[in-house]
């Protein structure tokens, strides 16, 4: 089965050199291939590895910044211009951007930040809930933001995911037939078994 990737490169490729003035939030979604902007607390790095990993499982991309050099370094140096760009060229070449949401994150003056500008960059918006919190806080409680209690809740958007890249394509001829065809046996093979991540049961419910 094939495997999502992290697109920090092609995030770079797309809108060239972070100090370029780009207009990020004009740039056209049309066309990009479904990939889910992780947006997180610093400190829940291991939650949000697990859960990448079993989005890339899932073929889907995502955009990560854990493993983004260039915005690692940002941070290192406290360069907070640099670390805004990476961040929203980040969003801007994802089509949908879900918060993982802990105890933590209400310490964070990125996150809500990042939910903000994945809203005017049109992006689908979901908040994952760690089960280190009993619910997700009341400014996620909004119906433009899908509410994700657990993995079954995971599993069922990134259904919703790959349905909606299915749906996008349009073929014609027997090519085009003939792909389709491959695309329903992908559309139609299992997400990754919750059960044999161990390490995604320390942070999310069923």
């Amino acid at each position: 089965m094939s495997k999502g990737i992290n697109i920090y490169e092609e995030a770079r490729h797309a809108f060239g050199k972070i100090d370029e003035s780009v207009r990020l939030q004009n740039f056209s979604g049309s066309g990009k291939p479904p990939c889910i902007f992780l947006s997180h607390q610093s400190s829940d790095k291991a939650a949000v590895k697990a859960i990448g990993e079993y989005i890339t499982n899932a073929d889907i991309n995502i955009y990560m910044d854990i493993d983004d050099p260039g915005l690692q370094a940002a941070v290192a140096t406290d360069n907070h211009e640099a670390i805004t760009r990476f961040i929203e060229r980040g969003i801007a070449a994802s089509t949908d951007l879900m918060t993982c949401v802990s105890k933590q994150t209400f310490n964070s003056c990125w996150v809500p930040y990042e939910i903000g500008f994945g809203k005017s960059a049109g992006n689908y918006l979901s908040a994952l809930r760690l089960n280190d919190i009993p619910k997700l806080p009341s400014y996620l409680n909004i119906q433009a933001v899908d509410q994700l209690n657990g993995v079954e809740d995971l599993n069922a958007y990134l259904k919703k995911v790959k349905k909606r890249e299915h749906d996008t394509h349009n073929f014609s001829g027997t090519l085009g037939y003939l792909r389709k065809l491959t695309e329903a046996a992908e559309m139609g093979k299992p997400l990754p078994s919750f059960s044999t991540y161990h390490s995604l049961r320390n942070y999310l419910d069923k």
